[in-house]
């Protein structure tokens, strides 16, 4: 009995036309997949995949670069063009100045520093935004200029008594050349000795030391003052300022130049 049941299978799924067409399209079905060639089909998912992670890459790197570019424009360039115009305009001329500003107020004094741009980068989120490396050379740089600032007063007192000392010692009179100090202290730098010369010939205006003795103090206050103890201690504050802040320059004229370009 079931030998002739399944030798009348083919006539009855004939027979019934909407089991015959199911079976008819399933097979059509499994001939469309055997058709398809594997490697096309895993090659063209790879290529989508791989599409796909290109484009997140390439907008990963716009956007990164659209945000170097903003800090460049609201952070490195102001940075980098007040300390330039410090470094290049400010301290040659005036070496060893007595007044540093950290706000935007006008400057009191003519030829003075002025670093107002670092403090009002800290106090909005521009902060925030700055490289580590930036952040720690802008701070180290400030702190440098600290250091000058608390210890420009004692140690200039310093070399006025030094220079007080040597006329006195050359004249056999008592001078006091206060308010000349940072003036002969900047012609010194910049090895103007006449500039000196000119400062210090005044005092003897009276004419009561001869001129060979006048001459020969002004020559042992250009000679031994850089190496008095004051001077030498304020040179060194002054220098550390300066290399920090050629460092700090230098870095941000990479940044701005990498974010630019």
């Amino acid at each position: 009995m079931y030998n002739t049941l399944l030798e009348r299978l083919p006539d009855v799924i004939y027979d019934d036309e909407c089991l015959y067409e199911e079976l008819i399209i399933l097979a059509h079905r499994f001939n469309w997949l055997d058709s398809i060639n594997i490697d096309t089909l895993f090659g063209a998912i790879i290529g989508g995949t791989l599409a796909l992670m290109g484009s997140i890459v390439v907008n990963r790197i716009q956007y990164k670069h659209q945000a170097e570019l903003k800090r460049a424009e609201t952070i490195y360039i102001p940075l980098y063009n007040e300390l330039v115009k410090n470094h290049n305009d400010i301290l040659i001329k005036n070496p060893y100045p007595s007044y540093i500003s950290f706000t935007k107020e006008k400057r009191m004094m003519p030829r003075s520093p002025q670093y107002s741009v670092w403090e009002e980068v800290k106090l909005d989120s521009r902060y925030l935004e700055s490289p580590k490396a930036i952040v720690k050379i802008m701070n180290d740089l400030t702190a440098s200029i600290l250091a000058y600032q608390s210890n420009h007063e004692s140690l200039c007192q310093k070399i006025q008594l030094f220079i007080n000392n040597v006329l006195e010692e050359e004249t056999g009179k008592s001078y006091s050349l206060h308010i000349l100090v940072l003036s002969i202290l900047n012609d010194i730098a910049n090895k103007d000795f006449d500039g000196v010369k000119k400062l210090i010939e005044p005092f003897n205006s009276s004419r009561e030391s001869t001129e060979e003795i006048w001459e020969q103090a002004i020559k042992r206050i250009i000679e031994e003052t850089p190496s008095c103890s004051g001077f030498v201690e304020l040179e060194m504050l002054r220098n550390t300022w300066r290399i920090l802040e050629q460092q700090a320059i230098d870095y941000l004229a990479h940044l701005i130049k990498k974010a630019t370009k």
